[in-house]
């Protein structure tokens, strides 16, 4: 592997307003190093490009020269959907932007999928819905993707569009997403339903924003989740109410199940207001199998470790249910079953 000399501090996961610090919970910090090069990317079912402009944390690693960049779109009253397959390559550090529009009155499907890699990867993804469309990404992180990745997603919704998300999250390296979610238009509407699986040193790191600032939007933010040996994850949840956005909903909620001595485990929900007709929801589930749960399984002849891998892939498999596309949900159940099946061995 090629040795870099130099590297450089992106700032990644920030909450827009900072909290007490103590934890070091505000943000994150990725190394990048000084030579940013091309990553892999396929598109089936390509679009023309459109003006978009990358605006992140991580604007730094998107703004290096020559990067690849992919365009799919759904025209008007169509409904269409595309798969995207990214990977690293051989360089240590790869990036590249992808750009996803449904025009109006549309539905756009994206089968977003990372290969496997050893190195470190970037991704930024743009998603426009316009007035009364709607955008689906299913976004898997396969076993075996690179050491470190970051997903950098932005979405900007118009007059009762949508964006729906749903993150499956099982590599076996470090892993960093971020997401900022506009709800400008009217009736405009954002869920995610995010399921993840950490062992090993693996360090899981999520950073969720919603800006409600049309009136009556409505947001729906979901993390279910399994902390397994002395892996870490930091879960930031932020719903930010603007000025003007009279009568929208906000709600998150995440359930985390513990299973290890060692793990770092954090959660920080936020809720930011500068309007009175809202209501904003938040919430948490953390803990590890209770003694009846295991008694049911003895009872039965299982054990503890056969245990803890069944309740950790019905969590898995929830979200996999929710996958209205074959192609995603194929590579899903592949993906856990190779992480739970190998993870004893781990």
């Amino acid at each position: 592997m090629e040795k870099v000399s130099e590297y450089t501090s992106v700032a990644v996961g920030q909450l827009p307003a900072k909290t007490w610090n103590r934890l070091h919970m505000n943000g994150s910090e990725l190394k990048w190093g000084n030579e940013t090069l091309p990553c892999e990317m396929t598109l089936k079912e390509g679009g023309k490009p459109f003006d978009a402009e990358v605006v992140s944390g991580a604007g730094l690693i998107f703004a290096a020269d020559g990067l690849p960049s992919v365009y799919g779109a759904a025209k008007k009253d169509e409904k269409k959907t595309v798969s995207l397959h990214i990977g690293g390559g051989e360089a240590p550090f790869t990036a590249g932007k992808a750009f996803f529009r449904a025009e109006e009155g549309s539905e756009l499907t994206i089968v977003l999928g990372c290969e496997k890699g050893e190195n470190t990867l970037a991704f930024h993804l743009e998603l426009e819905a316009e007035k009364n469309a709607k955008i689906r990404l299913i976004q898997i992180q396969m076993p075996g993707t690179p050491a470190t990745v970051l997903s950098d997603i932005h979405g900007v919704c118009g007059e009762n569009g949508r964006i729906e998300m749903a993150q499956l999250l099982i590599g076996k390296g470090n892993l960093y997403s971020d997401c900022h979610i506009d709800l400008t238009g009217d009736g405009s509407s954002y869920s995610a339903e995010i399921g993840y699986l950490t062992r090993g040193e693996q360090k899981l790191d999520c950073n969720y924003v919603v800006n409600h600032a049309g009136k009556k939007t409505e947001s729906f933010i979901r993390a279910d989740g399994t902390l397994m040996d002395r892996s870490s994850k930091i879960f930031r949840g932020t719903i930010d109410f603007k000025n003007g956005s009279s009568g929208s909903i906000g709600t998150e909620q995440e359930n985390v199940l513990l299973l290890g001595e060692e793990i770092v485990n954090q959660t920080i929900p936020l809720i930011l207001c500068a309007e009175e007709d809202v209501q904003g929801n938040h919430g948490a589930t953390i803990g590890e199998l209770d003694e009846d749960i295991l008694f049911y399984f003895a009872s039965r002849g299982i054990e503890r470790e056969q245990a803890e891998k069944l309740m950790s892939r019905a969590k898995l498999d929830r979200l996999c249910g929710t996958f209205d596309n074959e192609e995603a949900r194929t590579i899903a159940e592949r993906g856990i079953g190779e992480v739970l099946g190998n993870a004893e061995n781990d």
